[in-house]
């Protein structure tokens, strides 16, 4: 932008900021100034012509004009992404909840823009949109384009055989240190997963590709004839069935494989895409409903020992592999004592478990030290639990003094809380220790977190600082799944992972579909697909998504459950109406 550009547009916002204040002095002043500033918008409309009038270009000389620092700059690029997230839930929307939704997100930016320019800056930006607002609204409308009646042609889309990205579906145009392996990165933009190669990666998976699905009743003679083979299961129909999973992956633009899949045919050396595997040191996933058995005394010498025996197991075969990303462990626990109080008899809590044990037990000692610094004196404690200890070392020795939980002492509930947090930290700070060991390779991802849950915070703030990524579970759409992510916005120095969520559709063969967001059709639930896609991505603290559900299970192969599980194709291997295209663009 030339000076002469420059200082037309600080002449004009100058004058209008002068408008402004002549409301409040009086009727004949303001008239003069309006006079004075109608030989300006001569001036903008020129500024307009130098400047092309619209597009990135002009909005790129503005803000060269406007002369953001640093922090503003970062500021505004945040704002940004922002605006690209709302810009991908509109699509969503249409008539007056559209006109809403836009209402509220541009009263809302403008207000943010505002706090982070400063006067000069404000009234170059509002002066230049209004004239672009003004502008636009006096050219004749476009006719609208009738959209095509074939479908886009696929050698259009990218592939991983595509010149832009490297063998692991990185992104070859940008550049970041090559380790071998998959790590991850913050280029002072985004968080990014990088490649073995160096390249910048986000991942977009895919959960539930279990042989078994295609060999139930109702469709295994289609797959027996699709691969040719006399019995399923066989070398040779194992083998059909890996190559058809590579290819409805590279038909979809998928580039990753999540952790709840095949593990023994697709989890393994020769990996069809970069894949995650599970390292469990402890067995908490919430559909195993564990027992007392299953909680470890995390504080215990003795089980660092148990996590390195584990992961000399199920890590150290897959050391040196380039394909695997890491390693996740339990599938969304359940924790804390409400979310525990609903369950089957014997489910139990590690506050419960480690509270209970004797005074050798190092989490009984753990526990203690912290109810000492909670309650400081134990007369406080026996209030609280109306209990009768003489002394602290009393409370130590005592054994199973407590097995249940009284849900309406609120202290009782927040000594547990604070003491799962304790409990939970060190869990993944042994495990991790454990797990780098024997392979000081690969990611660390921890439990995947329940995001619908109440304790979905308390989860995220114990195991964050052990993590590498925040793998969270979320069966909701894009703005329900913001909103659990906007409260950690700018207080973790980690990034998440939605490493599984999908939508579903109700049918006769799927009368009851376990996700809890159901479309009302098939061109909704695309629609649904496609906003979550491009809203996840869009923020610079996601780097994945895995969408929950390949093949869809039908009522008949499980005719002892509530719930089915749904999918992107039919049991027969057809791609459900507009999800091809909802996945791959």
């Amino acid at each position: 932008m030339n000076r002469y550009t420059t200082q037309i547009l600080r002449l004009a916002s100058n004058l209008l900021h002068v408008s402004k204040v002549a409301h409040s002095i009086k009727p004949s002043m303001n008239m003069i100034l309006r006079t004075l500033i109608l030989p300006v918008s001569i001036l903008l409309t020129l500024n307009a012509i130098l400047m092309g009038a619209a597009g990135e270009g002009s909005v790129a000389k503005l803000l060269e004009a406007m002369s953001l620092t640093k922090s503003q700059q970062a500021e505004f690029e945040t704002a940004e992404q922002r605006k690209k997230t709302a810009m991908a839930g509109f699509q969503s929307l249409k008539g007056e909840a559209l006109q809403e939704a836009r209402n509220a997100f541009y009263a809302e930016r403008w207000t943010k823009l505002k706090k982070i320019f400063n006067e000069e800056q404000w009234n170059l930006w509002s002066t230049y949109w209004e004239k672009r607002r003004t502008t636009n609204a006096s050219k004749p409308k476009p006719q609208p384009v009738p959209a095509p009646d074939v479908a886009p042609d696929p050698s259009t889309i990218p592939s991983f055989d595509s010149a832009d990205l490297d063998r692991f579906g990185g992104w070859k145009a940008k550049k970041f240190e090559a380790t071998g392996f998959f790590r991850t990165h913050h280029d002072g933009s985004r968080w990014w997963l990088v490649t073995p190669e160096g390249h910048p990666f986000l991942s977009f998976g895919l959960n539930h590709f279990h042989a078994a699905h295609w060999n139930h009743d109702y469709n295994r003679a289609h797959w027996l004839k699709e691969y040719g083979a006399a019995k399923p299961m066989t070398k040779e129909w194992i083998a059909e069935w890996k190559a058809g999973v590579g290819n409805l992956c590279k038909e979809l633009g998928i580039n990753a494989l999540g952790v709840n899949n095949d593990s023994n045919h697709l989890s393994n050396s020769d990996a069809v895409l970069p894949y995650v595997r599970r390292y469990l040191p402890v067995q908490l996933s919430h559909y195993l409903y564990p027992k007392a058995e299953k909680y470890h005394d995390v504080f215990a010498p003795e089980f660092a020992g148990h996590c390195e025996r584990v992961a000399r197991e199920q890590a150290l075969p897959y050391k040196d592999d380039p394909m695997l990303i890491g390693y996740l462990m339990s599938d969304a626990p359940r924790l804390t004592e409400r979310s525990v109080k609903s369950r089957s008899p014997g489910a139990t809590t590690w506050p419960r478990i480690l509270r209970n044990l004797g005074s050798k037990a190092p989490g009984k000692q753990a526990y203690v030290d912290l109810m000492l610094t909670r309650h400081k004196k134990v007369e406080a404690f026996n209030a609280a639990y109306d209990v009768l200890f003489e002394s602290w070392d009393a409370l130590r020795v005592a054994v199973n003094w407590r097995r249940g939980v009284d849900f309406g002492n609120q202290t009782e509930l927040a000594d547990n809380a604070a003491f799962l947090s304790l409990s939970y930290g060190q869990y993944h700070k042994v495990a991790r220790q454990a797990l780098l060991k024997v392979d000081p390779n690969h990611l660390f991802f921890g439990d995947k977190a329940g995001a619908r849950s109440t304790q979905f915070d308390a989860v995220v703030e114990a195991m964050a600082p052990h993590v590498d990524v925040i793998h969270f579970g979320h069966y909701g759409r894009l703005g329900e799944q913001e909103a659990v992510l906007d409260k950690w916005t700018g207080k973790l120095n980690k990034p998440f992972l939605s490493a599984d969520g999908s939508f579903a559709v109700r049918s006769e063969m799927l009368p009851n579909p376990m996700s809890s967001a159901i479309a009302k059709d098939y061109a909704e639930c695309s629609a649904w697909t496609k906003e979550l896609a491009m809203g996840l991505f869009a923020r610079p603290d996601v780097v994945g998504w895995n969408v929950c559900g390949v093949m869809d299970v039908w009522k008949s192969a499980r005719p002892g459950k509530r719930t089915q599980h749904q999918g992107i194709i039919d049991p027969f291997g057809k791609l459900h109406p507009g999800m091809e295209a909802a996945i791959r663009d």
